[in-house]
């Protein structure tokens, strides 16, 4: 949680100019460390599955779920949606191997230092969002 209460990583589900986007915005650079440290737990365990959502840290409007997962084989769509239509309650499933979890923990790593920007971590018109993780671009999701 930051200072003032807020989870680390506050995210959206909505329709952006490439299509259904979910933006994921670190409020501080702890909030940059921590998913950073969950992608690379993804990069390490070949076992790892669990929630995003249902972690304290992090919370997406519009999404109820959002599973990562680690697959021996990459999937040829590695995020696909799994509950709900529209942009409320939507579930999803992200599954990658452990070379795809390290280059998107290695896209995010300049953040670490402070720079402002964003990083795509899926691929647009073939994922069923795309995925899009934000730092210092203050979007306003912790106006909200």
């Amino acid at each position: 949680m930051t200072d003032d209460g807020l989870p680390l990583i506050l995210g959206d589900f909505y329709q952006g100019a490439h299509g259904p986007t979910i933006i994921l915005e670190a409020q501080t650079l702890l909030g940059v460390d921590w998913f950073r440290r969950v992608l690379v737990k993804l990069s390490r365990d070949e076992e790892a599955n669990f929630d995003l959502v249902s972690k304290p840290e992090m919370r997406i409007d519009g999404v109820d779920e959002l599973k990562v997962e680690t697959v021996p084989v990459q999937p040829d769509i590695p995020l696909t949606r799994t509950a709900g239509s529209g942009y409320e309650s939507a579930g999803f499933l992200w599954r990658q191997d452990t070379l795809r979890w390290a280059h998107a923990s290695m896209l995010i790593e300049p953040m670490l230092k402070g720079r402002p920007g964003h990083q795509y971590l899926t691929n647009e018109g073939r994922d069923a969002a795309l995925v899009e993780f934000s730092h210092g671009e203050d979007l306003g999701l912790g106006n909200r």
